[in-house]
């Protein structure tokens, strides 16, 4: 409080001395105390700080209901309560809300409308969305008088919904943060936006003074979870919205604006301390973007998960802490089920207010136990208030000497009194204090409540005081004898005052002449100085005329104390205080009572079941309930129950003697009073309420939202009661009609209108239905009598209990089935109907009810179907209605567990439990025990049921079943379309039961699903980039002009969606779905969309599949980079300090590019090998025109400061490759490949790589370093890593420098991440690729296989020979320096290998790329040469045929750069069960390479055509025989080539050649050629000029006979 008092100097001097006096003596427990002079009612600055949070911004809660919960933590002894009124919604308005930004004023009016707009939008809670000033005055006022102090939460820069929506409704745009593929955060705004910022802080500083002046000691501003809705699944610096600003270098932005938010908190009172959330505070160890204001408490309750990162708390030593663990958090309704009441209570049971995570160091300054609404749908109800004050408590407890109450820090005063002071709004009360001057300025804790003034009297000593008497007297007794004016004994008159009287008398002829006047006396003079002093008042010439004067006579005057009054005024409904003295007023300010308002000492309440009266007993007494003043509880705060005065269980005669149940109490005004008249009923027109009591001089009644409100004086207070139906075993269902059984054989009731039926069910979280569809009509259907009119169902009403919470209540319509008799049905019904329901078909293929949602637990109000006010009517006879009512279980150790799991990514689908029955010191009930088939057999013994289809062995049956707790007999339900709260992919008809199994302990079974094998396109994946898939791929024709809405989810549009590896995003306008990875894949995911037509509003689901291929190439996005300092921000400039990870470009960066669609299977003239894209053909350089670089020297690592920069990625498969530019500045790469997603622990695998490169050859041919040298190298493979076992591995590449490898003598070098490709990531042998011809991949890589042999052409090489076209090389000359992973080729080289034989080869590919320049690559005997210009390793096919026989291929370069070959991958038709390698190379192997590589690169020549060329063998011979070929040519012939051996000898011949005159004389020249018969084979023949130059050869065939001795052996053989 603040008073200032208006005093007299001498007690100001007095009261300064006492209090030096007071101060003094308490130096000893309050020297570090805070300076502020109003006493303290909560803790002081040394003590432990015990908070509770609520998130009353998310979903709104009532004053009482915050009231309740402050009594709880006042009671458990916390010191403060926070209220987080700003946390995504914003439910605390100022009076004033006017903005000043921007050069702008928004007035009032326009930010608090923006704000309820934006509230609505967030979750609108009906008809109060947000708490007044006057409510959180007297929230904050009476936690005060609980001893607790409020601290106001209100979030920013992140969980802005509604103000994000009130700055768009005022005309800013582009608020909230956005970025490209992730989208456009819904509640967190841009930090590059200064005109939001300023807006923004602006806000926040009106709610920052408020509080201030209400004398709060804190003020969180949050601060947490930046845009985490759009970028929760972003991977760099540490991953999520901090992780982004970072990576963008926008992470200084974040903290200036922490910073600025601080500082105003600090400008407006230093004594208030400004709060926020951990996480964002020093994100990812990043210390290089700025400093943090210290004097910011951080809420400590996050050490992070995978994907999120914040700074240990280590790193925060300089700051107080708040230990905020996340193991006491409650949320309420979890749906993930991270944070529940069980969770929580394990938590405040087991984790110690002291134990910081990760910080056994640490000593916190204070603990928070929170209690979140993320899903404000959700109901606040009687049990989660249980809930949460059990934890409440429970934290106190187990915490006790944190929780000790301490001493207080005000100063002990004499006799302290309270006095309470009851005023009416508009009025005042008075009281007067006496004994006292206490006069002065006084002000009340809440202003806004009630007003006092102060008035005081001093008090006076006893004295004597003068009194004057009027008497008449003559002006002879005045004047006497006296000739000059004589002072009197008299006094005269003069207004208030009374002054001597003087009197003369002059002698006149006839006599005297009798004068008398007055003198003023002054504080100066008592006489007169003159004559012309006297004030003449009369004369007379008579002696005996008379006058009225006065005497004066002195009396006694008693002393007189002194005395206060003080006025209170009251303002607004409410509570606040005062001190004045050593008084403390409190002062309850009551709402005026209107004119009209019930005064009367006694209210009745009536018990109705609609126009039936109910009464106590069966004796028809107790129908009214008269309440007075005096009854207990009636003038009391908190009035009186209803409940503790209507009866529970009480009856009516309505049909005979009903039992009767009470519901609830409603005010009836004067123009709907129930009566008994036939039709009245007002259930349904009153408004329902909880207590009631006398209160300023009248009555009043609690509406359920704890609003206290006055009865006129002509209102009815009724009780209403409903009836108990027996058909929902599992909670207590009430309703208020009443009518027929179906069980009778025909509810034939004289009526003439016809008649309907009411079904009742509950609907378990599986989407399983008690009673079953085929029960429902016999066990749980009523039959009412139907009018014109309409009907409408009246009250059904479900009511939660310990088992089970309500989650939404459903109206389905139905209708009488048509009988196949003759049975009259005009007017009733038979045991024997049924009723067809209405039923919609789902996007899975699948029916439910076409079902209207007529509550939910959203609304937080009572669970309830009101035919009346909800509108749900019968309009014809014969119809009827079912009503489900969803059942939430409320979570129990002794329940079983159903889990739903996704086998295809190892995700959980869904859980729920089965409620059992289980008493204190039983046996928990398992599935071992209590799993049944349809006979009642337990099968639950059986732990794994592996069977997919009933007809399969080992089938989990379809009717297995749980007996619950309430006796039914509850399915295990496996069509997950039905379950509750299970949408998109999961719901959409592409996931198939493939199995269960029961845990270990019995307590919970899973059902494992998987994708279907369908007839849908699947699109294959081998590179990191974004794929956009047209929706005529998902099979949907005519897209513009017949679709009418196009979505990701079913239950409504939404055009993004983030999945667990990527995010969608859908262009309408061009018709064209686009998948991003945003996490390597290693699964087959499904995309599908939902989509209506113009003319057919039904959802339908199209949908396509997407998978890796067997290697996808990532571009260096996808890995986690942490720098020197440990920040994990990439600066985004080529200038950054050594140690720091930065984006660098070549000039030629690409942008929206996509891969290309390649569909499985596909035949396609266009489809390319898994490993090849023609969005990469053009980068010559860098991936995709960028990488990220860092610097390293011997002082970046400093021991406890920094560390060497790291680069990190997870994924699944079986190796890697690290793609990197290799150059003259490069060095040393350390990498430890770890199992799972852990960076810490023994490594399976560590490498270390040297990536220099940097040679020339010398004047001997050989290559040297070369220190000068600019030959660097785009895209190498400077790391292979292979041969793990399929698995989830995560790698992590350390940059770190060593003298060892720097060969650049600057004592510092470089490494470049430009790309990762993953091999294998669905698997080592998946049958999958086999469509694509891509089955089974193995990889040789060929510089391996290349040195291996290591020697000269002319020696006997192994599988492969390095070729020189251009001259005679050999492998010493060609040394591969450098990272060692590929075969560089220049202009004119080339390398030849032999391929085995072998059927089962689908493909043979070669990985190839230029890394500098452009290549020409050229497979000779073949006619495909391909120009390669990119740097990017792609796979190339190599159209050679070896199914049938070996195969030698020849690779060539024939362009200007180098050709670069890595990988040889051969692919198979079925899986090979073995590993392929390359045949060795025979001498006749090798020639012909070598012969047709330099023919490749030979001069062309003119093609050599003999004019004659003939060759015989004459005749056949006998095998063993000597044969002769006799070759004839022109004389242009120098020699020939018979089978690779040349002949050059020969004989000139000639020879007559045609007949009679035309015959002429021919010349040529005769070759022989003499060879061993042993086979009958061909010879192949060619000619050769004398430039050398081949002809075309031809064939000889030399035919050889048996041998004489084989020709007998052939004949007498037989008879021997």
């Amino acid at each position: 409080m603040n008073q200032t008092q208006t005093r007299s100097l001498r007690k100001k001097v007095l009261s300064l001395i006492l209090a030096v006096v007071m101060v003094v003596s308490l130096l000893p427990i309050s020297a570090f105390a805070s300076g502020d002079s109003k006493a303290s009612t909560t803790a002081s600055t040394d003590e432990f700080v015990r908070i509770f949070h609520l998130d009353c911004g998310r979903k709104y809660f009532s004053v009482n209901q915050i009231k309740d919960l402050i009594d709880a933590a006042s009671a458990s002894n916390y010191t403060h309560v926070e209220l987080a009124i700003g946390n995504d919604a914003l439910r605390f308005l100022l009076d004033d809300m006017s903005v000043t930004a921007n050069g702008t004023t928004y007035s009032s009016e326009k930010v608090k409308t923006g704000i309820q707009t934006g509230n609505k939008a967030y979750y609108n809670a009906g008809s109060v969305n947000e708490l007044t000033q006057s409510e959180m005055d007297t929230i904050i006022s009476y936690a005060k008088g609980k001893n607790i102090s409020i601290i106001p939460l209100l979030n920013s820069p992140g969980h802005m919904d509604a103000i994000i929506d009130c700055m768009e409704t005022l005309g800013m745009s582009k608020v909230a943060f956005s970025a490209n593929w992730y989208g456009t955060s819904a509640r967190t705004i841009d930090l590059n936006n200064t005109q939001a910022v300023a807006f923004t802080q602006a806000l926040v500083k009106k709610y920052v003074e408020y509080f201030a002046g209400k004398g709060c000691e804190y003020f969180n501003m949050g601060a947490d979870e930046y845009a985490n809705d759009k970028l929760g699944k972003y991977t760099k610096n540490g991953g999520a919205g901090f992780g982004y600003l970072i990576e963008n270098n926008l992470y200084g932005k974040f903290i200036d604006y922490v910073n600025g938010v601080a500082k105003i908190i600090e400008d407006t009172n230093p004594e208030m301390k400004p709060i926020a959330f951990n996480d964002g505070i020093y994100y990812n160890n990043n210390t290089s973007s700025g400093t943090f204001d210290t004097k910011i408490i951080i809420s400590y309750w996050t050490a992070g998960y995978p994907g999120y990162t914040p700074a240990p708390v280590s790193l925060l030593s300089k700051h107080q802490i708040i230990n905020t663990r996340e193991n006491w958090y409650y949320t309420l309704g979890d749906a993930n089920k991270n944070y529940t009441y069980a969770t929580a209570t394990t938590g405040v049971n087991k984790v110690k207010v002291t134990d910081v995570p990760n910080g056994a160091s640490v000593t916190p300054i204070g603990c928070m136990l929170a209690f979140w609404c993320d899903e404000p749908r959700n109901s606040y109800t009687d049990t989660d208030a249980a809930n949460v004050k059990k934890l409440i408590a429970t934290l106190a407890e187990n915490n006790s000497d944190q929780f000790k109450k301490t001493a207080t820090t005000e100063p002990d005063v004499t006799d302290p009194k309270t006095v309470d002071v009851t005023v009416v709004v508009g009025d005042t009360h008075k009281e007067t204090v006496s004994g006292t001057n206490l006069g002065g300025v006084y002000h009340t804790e809440d202003e806004s409540i009630a007003t006092v003034t102060v008035t005081g009297q001093d008090g006076t000593p006893e004295t004597t005081k003068d009194t004057y008497t009027a008497t008449k007297v003559s002006y002879g007794t005045l004047t006497g004898s006296h000739t000059s004016w004589t002072k009197t004994d008299y006094f005269f008159e003069v207004g208030d005052n009374y002054y001597p009287v003087y009197a003369k008398r002059e002698s006149t002829y006839f006599g005297y002449h009798y004068y008398y006047g007055y003198f003023i006396t002054t504080s100066d003079t008592d006489s007169p100085a003159a004559d012309s002093d006297i004030h003449e008042i009369g004369e007379s010439y008579w002696s005996g005329s008379t006058v009225t004067v006065y005497t004066k006579k002195p009396e006694k005057v008693d002393a007189t104390p002194a005395s206060t009054t003080i006025v209170f005024t009251g303002v607004a409904v409410g509570t606040t205080s005062v001190k004045i003295g050593d008084v403390t007023y409190r002062i309850k300010v009551t709402d005026k009572a209107p004119d009209n308002a019930m005064t009367a000492s006694t209210i009745n309440l009536e018990c109705w079941i609609t126009n039936f009266e109910v009464y106590e007993t069966q004796s028809k007494t107790g129908h009214t309930k008269t309440i007075t003043t005096s009854t207990d509880g009636a003038t009391a705060d908190e009035g009186i129950a209803i409940t503790d005065i209507a009866p529970d269980h009480a009856y009516s005669f309505f049909d005979g003697t009903k039992d009767v149940y009470y519901w609830q109490a409603m005010r009836l005004d004067k123009d709907n009073q129930q009566t008994k008249a036939s039709g009245d009923d007002e259930t349904s027109n009153g408004t329902t309420l909880t207590h009631i009591r006398y209160y300023g001089g009248a009555w009043q009644y609690k509406t359920v939202d704890g609003t206290w409100h006055y009865f006129v004086s002509t209102d009815q207070l009724v009780a209403y009661y409903l009836q108990k139906v027996a058909s929902t075993k599992e909670v207590t269902t009430y309703v208020k009609d009443w009518g027929f059984s179906t069980t009778n054989e025909n509810t034939n009731d004289n009526t003439t209108g016809g008649q309907v039926a009411l079904t009742i069910a509950v609907v378990y979280p599986d989407g399983s239905i008690s009673p079953a569809e085929g029960d429902m009509y016999q066990n749980s259907t009523t039959i009412l009598n139907y009018w014109e009119e309409g009907r409408d169902i009246g009250i059904v009403a479900p009511i939660n209990n310990s088992d089970y919470n309500i989650s939404k209540i459903t109206v389905t319509d139905g209708a009488r089935t048509a009988r196949k008799d003759s049975k009259d049905t005009r007017y009733y019904w038979y045991k024997d109907d049924s009723i067809t329901w209405q039923k919609k078909t789902l996007a899975s293929g699948g029916e439910w009810y076409d079902e209207t949602t007529v509550w939910d637990k959203s609304k937080g109000t009572t669970p309830m179907v009101n035919g009346k006010s909800n509108n749900v009517k019968w309009t014809a006879k014969n119809t009827a209605k079912l009503v489900l009512i969803y059942l939430e279980p409320i979570v129990k150790d002794s329940n079983l567990n159903v889990v739903y799991q996704d086998d295809n990514t190892n995700t959980e689908i869904s859980r729920y439990q089965i409620v059992m029955s289980y008493n204190q010191g039983q046996d928990q009930p398992t599935f071992d025990t209590s799993l049944k088939n349809s006979s009642g057999v337990v099968i639950g013994i059986t732990k794994n049921w592996p069977g997919k289809e009933s007809s399969e062995p080992g089938y989990l049956p379809d009717d297995a079943y749980v007996t619950n707790s309430s006796q039914k007999d509850q399915k295990i339900d496996k069509n997950l379309a039905t379950i509750t709260g299970i949408s998109g992919i999961y719901a959409s008809g592409l996931y198939e039961y493939v199995g269960a199994d029961i845990s270990e302990d019995g307590k919970t079974l899973t059902l494992h699903y998987n994708l279907k094998n369908t007839s849908n396109k699947t699109f294959v994946m081998d590179f990191g980039l974004p794929l956009q898939i047209p929706t005529s791929e998902f099979g949907i024709t005519n897209f513009e002009s017949t679709v009418e809405t196009v979505s990701f989810d079913q239950d409504k549009v939404t055009h993004e969606r983030d999945g667990n590896y990527g995010h969608g995003s859908i262009d309408v306008d061009r018709g064209i779905v686009t998948y991003t990875l945003t996490k390597a894949l290693d699964q087959k995911i499904p995309i599908p969309v939902y989509v209506t037509f113009k003319n057919d509003k039904n959802v339908h689901v199209y949908n396509v599949y997407v998978i890796p291929a067997t290697s996808v190439y990532y571009e260096d996005s996808f890995a986690t980079f942490t720098n020197a300092n440990g920040t994990k921000n990439v600066a985004q400039v080529d200038n950054a300090a050594k140690g720091i990870w930065t984006k660098v470009t070549d000039g030629t960066t690409q942008t929206n590019v996509n891969q290309a669609l390649e569909a499985l299977g596909g035949t396609t003239n266009t489809k390319h090998v898994y490993g090849y894209d023609p969005a990469y053909a053009n980068s010559s350089k860098f991936s995709m025109g960028s990488a990220t670089k860092v610097t390293v020297a011997a002082d970046t690592y400093k021991e406890g400061k920094t560390q060497w920069p790291t680069a990190t990625f997870t994924f699944m498969g079986t190796g890697f490759d690290v793609i990197s530019l290799t150059d003259n500045t490069s060095g040393a790469i350390f990498v430890d490949v770890y199992k799972g997603t852990a960076t810490s622990g023994d490594s399976v695998k560590s490498y270390a790589v040297n990536n220099y490169y940097s040679y020339k050859q010398n004047e001997n041919g050989q290559w040297v370093v070369s220190k000068d040298g600019n030959n660097a190298l785009y895209q190498i493979p400077v790391m292979k890593v292979s041969g793990l076992d399929y698995g989830e591995y995560t790698a992590v590449i350390r940059v770190a420098y060593s003298s060892f490898f720097d060969q650049t003598t600057k004592n510092e070098y470089n490494f470049w991440l430009d790309a990762i490709r993953v091999y294998d990531p669905m698997g080592k042998d998946n049958a999958t690729y086999e469509q694509d011809n891509e089955g089974y991949p193995q990889y040789i890589k060929l510089h391996d296989e290349l040195v291996k042999t290591g020697s000269s052409i002319d020696a006997k090489l192994g599988a492969t020979v390095f070729i020189d076209g251009a001259a005679e090389a050999t492998i010493a000359q060609y040394k591969n320096y450098g990272p060692n992973n590929e075969v560089y080729l220049a202009n004119g080289q080339a390398i030849t290998f032999k391929i085995p034989a072998n059927a089962n080869i689908a493909s043979i590919q070669i990985g190839a790329k230029a890394p500098n320049g452009t290549a020409k690559m050229t497979v000779t005997g073949t006619d495909d040469p391909k120009e390669i210009s990119s740097a990017t390793e792609m796979y190339y096919k190599v159209n050679v045929d070896a199914t049938a026989a070996d195969k030698v291929v020849a690779i060539a370069n024939k362009g200007t750069g180098i050709l670069s070959l890595t990988n040889l991958k051969i692919t198979f038709k079925t899986n090979p069960n073995a590993t392929v390698t390359l045949a060795a190379l025979t001498d006749d192997d090798q020639a012909n390479a070598v012969a047709q590589v330099r023919a490749l690169f030979a001069e062309p020549v003119e093609p050599f055509n003999p004019d004659l060329f003939t060759a015989s063998w004459g005749h056949s011979v006998r095998k063993g025989d000597t044969a002769t070929l006799t070759v004839k040519t022109s004389e242009d012939v120098e020699a020939i080539e018979v089978d690779g051996q040349m002949i050059d000898k020969y004989v000139t011949r000639t020879e007559r050649s045609g007949w009679g005159w035309w015959a002429k004389t021919v010349t040529f020249r005769e070759f022989t050629y003499t060879d061993t018969a042993t086979v009958t084979k061909d010879y192949t023949v060619c000619a050769v000029n004398g430039k050398g130059v081949s002809s075309d050869a031809i064939t000889a065939t030399l035919t050889v006979r048996p041998s004489v001795r084989d020709w007998l052996h052939g004949i007498f053989g037989k008879w021997f």
